[in-house]
C-alpha cells in the first residue's frame, strides 16, 4: 500500500520544482497500488490543486490515508 501523505509530498514537490522524474515516480508509485478504491484516492493529489500550505498548487492535507 502507497501512503496518501508521501503522494501528497510528491506533488508539492514537483509544483515547487516542475521536475517532470518527480511525477513518472508518482505515476509508478500509484500504478502498483493494488486496491482500486485506495488507489482512486490517493490519485486525487495529483488531480487537486486544493490551496495549501505551500502556495496554491499545494494539495497538502493534514492526516494519514487509512484503507
Amino acid at each position: 500500500m502507497i501512503r496518501y501523505d508521501i503522494l501528497v509530498v510528491f506533488r508539492n514537490v514537483f509544483d515547487l520544482v516542475n521536475d517532470e522524474q518527480i511525477r513518472l515516480k508518482a505515476d509508478r508509485l500509484m500504478a502498483i497500488e493494488e486496491d482500486l478504491k485506495y488507489g482512486e484516492k490517493c490519485g486525487t493529489a495529483w488531480r487537486k490543486n486544493k490551496p495549501g500550505v505551500l502556495g496554491k498548487h499545494s494539495t497538502m492535507v493534514s492526516g494519514k490515508c487509512r484503507p
